[in-house]
């Protein structure tokens, strides 16, 4: 299942994606937080498009952990919350790609995908 408003519009892609570098990292914080540690660690944190590919690529990483990509956000227009694209499994065991509230902090349930700078 993908949300339908994870759209190229939404979530504009500048170049083709690739997994060349890509790492999850178990970063827990805000959303400010995480891409300062990513940036300190000499990387920088997943947009939505390589999010998506790294999910068709690795869909059993998918299965044990939610998976961030947190370089770009959309404001909801329900809430008006920043929300970027996470990879989860839902409560049937489907895989899903969805809008995460980045207003709460990146648990330790979750990952970032991450690439080197």
């Amino acid at each position: 299942w993908v949300n339908p408003s994870i759209t190229d519009a939404n979530f504009p892609t500048v170049a083709e994606p690739s997994l060349a570098g890509a790492r999850l990292d178990k970063i827990v914080g805000s959303r400010e937080y995480v891409l300062a540690e990513l940036k300190r660690l000499g990387r920088h944190a997943a947009n939505a498009a390589e999010l998506l590919l790294y999910g068709v690529k690795n869909p059993e990483k998918q299965r044990k952990y939610w998976i961030w990509a947190l370089a770009q956000v959309l404001v909801s227009p329900d809430s008006r919350n920043e929300c970027a694209v996470a990879l989860y499994v839902g409560v049937d065991g489907k895989r899903c790609a969805g809008l995460g509230d980045v207003v709460s902090d990146v648990d330790a349930r979750g990952r970032v995908l991450s690439f080197p700078l």
